[in-house]
């Protein structure tokens, strides 16, 4: 029988950190955009109870599920709680402070999943 923890784990882990590279460049340029000079407008967006509840929600079944796979897998056993704080830190870092990944990735798919 060919054991796939390996395989699923590193998928999950090299996603997860691809995703918070691509957010992390995306906050680098708004950053960058926003310090060239010149004039600029600011705004600050403040989210209803309604989509504080997705996140929240949508993060912890996330976490779970991460700490989940992580804690049964057979694979990189000395290596899971290294494992567990790297997801721990991307999917809070993408969840919580990038604005990018909320407006981009989670509410459209979330928007999307809602009209099936």
């Amino acid at each position: 029988m060919i054991e796939t923890d390996p395989y699923v784990l590193a998928f999950l882990v090299v996603l997860l950190v691809t995703l918070t590279i691509v957010a992390v460049a995306k906050d680098v340029g708004a950053w960058r955009r926003s310090n060239s000079g010149g004039t600029s407008a600011s705004a600050e967006v403040v989210r209803g109870q309604t989509s504080m509840n997705a996140i929240y929600t949508v993060y912890g079944a996330s976490i779970a599920s991460c700490l989940v796979l992580v804690n049964n897998a057979e694979a990189f056993i000395g290596n899971k709680v290294a494992i567990i704080v790297v997801l721990f830190a991307c999917a809070t870092y993408l969840f919580f402070l990038n604005s990018w990944f909320r407006n981009a990735v989670f509410f459209p798919l979330k928007n999307r999943v809602g009209r099936d």
